[in-house]
């Protein structure tokens, strides 16, 4: 078998994952468990409450006309941002009487809109739901006020406000994902780990490797005896290693003549 080098031949790489497939799996599982109980135990739920808005103006006898229409769906980004702005923020929190800043109330808000309508939600995200949803209506509540004095319209209704329902699951964390994703970053580690410790090893004890490394054949294969354990293979005998022209023994003919065997060596 010819081995060339810069192959990774599909054995090897079984060999090497079941080699260190301890690592692997150590490394696999505390990610998942690490991750799984910062999930569970560590970080606090998060709840999601949103109230839905319309711009829309009353209709009048006449009815609204199709120009009247596209203008509110323009005007839909333009109070996306308003609803977002320090002043509404503020009023939020003096309001309620917040212990936040106006930075730290902005970073719960979310404001959406679906493309080519005249409904926005205005989201709010906390740890307390009954909190979250009493922002979500205040802002809302705020902002259709402040619209009036601003632009001089009342084109917004409230079509839906926040409510706490009974059975109200947390938006985040997700566990179940959390730890999957954990697992997959952990088996990955734990693989690139074990190549590269693989890849640090020079160390030859197979056949196979005197061939690859060397590039000579093996001459011979010698077991382990004595105290000695069979965990740690046999000798190799590389063919390089062997001297191609060794002493030959041969007995003088002085020794012969007195009787004595003893051998002597010849160059």
């Amino acid at each position: 078998m010819e081995y060339h080098e810069g192959t990774v031949e599909l054995k090897e790489i079984f060999r090497m994952f079941r080699k260190w497939a301890w690592l692997i799996l150590t490394i696999t599982i505390l990610a998942g468990l690490t991750s799984a109980g910062i999930s569970y135990f560590i970080l606090q739920p998060q709840y999601e409450l949103t109230t839905t808005l319309l711009v829309n103006k009353k209709p009048t006898a006449d009815q609204l006309v199709y120009n009247d229409i596209m203008a509110n769906e323009a005007l839909v980004t333009t109070y996306a941002e308003i609803i977002k702005s320090r002043s509404i923020a503020q009023q939020v929190i003096d309001t309620l009487h917040l212990p936040m800043s106006v930075d730290q109330l902005d970073s719960k808000i979310n404001v959406t809109s679906v493309d080519k309508s005249q409904v926005m939600s205005i989201s709010v995200t906390d740890h307390n739901p009954a909190l979250a949803a009493s922002i979500a209506n205040t802002v809302a509540e705020v902002f259709r006020a402040k619209i009036v004095s601003l632009m001089n319209v009342e084109n917004v209704q409230i079509v839906d406000q926040a409510l706490v329902l009974p059975n109200l699951q947390p938006v985040k964390p997700k566990p179940l994902l959390n730890t999957g994703i954990a697992v997959v970053v952990g088996f990955m580690v734990g693989a690139g780990l074990a190549v590269l410790l693989e890849y640090l090893d020079t160390s030859i004890r197979t056949e196979d490797d005197v061939r690859r490394y060397l590039e000579v054949p093996v001459l011979a294969v010698i077991s382990h005896i004595g105290g000695e354990t069979a965990e740690q293979g046999p000798a190799l005998v590389p063919a390089a290693k062997v001297d191609p022209d060794p002493p030959r023994l041969a007995v003088s003919e002085t020794a012969a003549a007195k009787g004595g065997t003893g051998p002597v060596a010849k160059g």
